[in-house]
């Protein structure tokens, strides 16, 4: 029998440390939950760049340096690499960000659920929570990605209508809405990332809400909005710590990797998509190490703001305490 779990209130200090003594103590399982999926995308994903995408890479980064142009005054544009190169990379990008962060998301925040409230669990027990809901962590993080391209599209748009509008533009005038341009961008561009730190802060346990609680996708994004109400600038504090630390395992060595491919190597087409490739293999490495400790924390935070809302610890305890009766 389990001991019953000790749920309480906690500090901003107390999750952090909660968070890091549970990664410490099951870091061999959450590394297995993760690289069960992630160790043979890698490989996949390792396997095309140095294959199939190398030449294709190579030709795409040449081209994009020195592009070359035909006797009519058009550019030789390698349409066939550029759909190997842009698409290879799309494809990995949504098999991982739709199907795979998905999957082992929801693992995760299953096996975090069962250790933190002291029941069993294993790595492939931790991937048996239902195929509805893995239906509905997809379609949650469809409606969010395509959410966000419509922001990222309207972004886009008004930078674009903003250099048109300048570029029509003549003498003095034309200096003068450059400066405002450039103004406008850094503005939109700022408006651009608080929007989208204000929806990932929102958004940041729908997850838990549809692994946990089985709520449909939609219901999932109303539940996360609902628990992160009152909250906001607590729970932003505690993410944005998480990305920084997330990005000082795999950001930081990927970029002294291309620095000092290129320092070694030159700027060439070989020696740039090289330090790409191996950058990309460093940072899927770190993911796997990385990403259990943000969800521990994730998921201690989801449980510390229902005990705050919804008293859940005595709920728990009531249920419990029948239970042994």
């Amino acid at each position: 029998m389990n001991a019953m779990p000790q749920l309480r209130i906690m500090s901003f200090i107390d999750i952090l440390d909660t968070a890091f003594r549970l990664y410490r103590t099951h870091f061999l399982m959450f590394l297995g939950i993760v690289a069960l999926l992630q160790i043979p995308f890698v490989i996949l994903q390792t396997l095309f760049q140095f294959t199939i995408g190398w030449e294709s890479a190579v030709a795409v980064t040449s081209f994009s340096s020195t592009p070359t142009f035909s006797g009519s005054g058009f550019p030789d544009v390698p349409l066939i690499d550029f759909f190997i190169y842009y698409g290879g990379l799309f494809g990995f990008s949504i098999l991982q960000s739709l199907i795979l962060f998905t999957l082992i998301t929801g693992a995760l925040a299953h096996a975090i659920s069962r250790i933190y409230l002291g029941q069993p669990i294993s790595i492939l027990a931790a991937y048996q929570f239902g195929r509805r809901k893995y239906l509905s962590l997809i379609l949650a993080t469809l409606a969010l990605f395509l959410s966000i391209l419509v922001l990222y599209a309207l972004f886009v748009a008004c930078i674009a209508g903003g250099v048109f509008a300048t570029l029509s533009l003549e003498g003095e005038a034309s200096i003068l809405a450059g400066v405002g341009l450039l103004l406008a961008i850094l503005f939109v561009s700022l408006a651009f990332l608080i929007i989208l730190a204000f929806i990932y802060t929102r958004m940041a346990f729908i997850t838990q809400a549809i692994v946990l609680e089985n709520h449909g996708p939609f219901a999932a994004i109303g539940r996360s909005w609902r628990l992160t109400s009152q909250h906001f600038w607590r729970t932003f504090g505690i993410l944005f710590i998480m990305v920084i630390l997330a990005y000082i395992v795999y950001g930081i060595p990927t970029t002294i990797i291309q620095l000092g491919i290129a320092f070694v190597g030159g700027f060439s087409p070989e020696s740039q998509i090289l330090g790409q490739n191996i950058a990309v293999l460093v940072a899927q490495i770190g993911y796997i190490i990385a990403l259990p400790l943000q969800f521990v924390t994730y998921t201690l935070l989801y449980y510390d703001l229902r005990i705050r809302k919804e008293g859940f610890d005595i709920e728990l305890k009531s249920q419990q305490v029948s239970s042994y009766a």
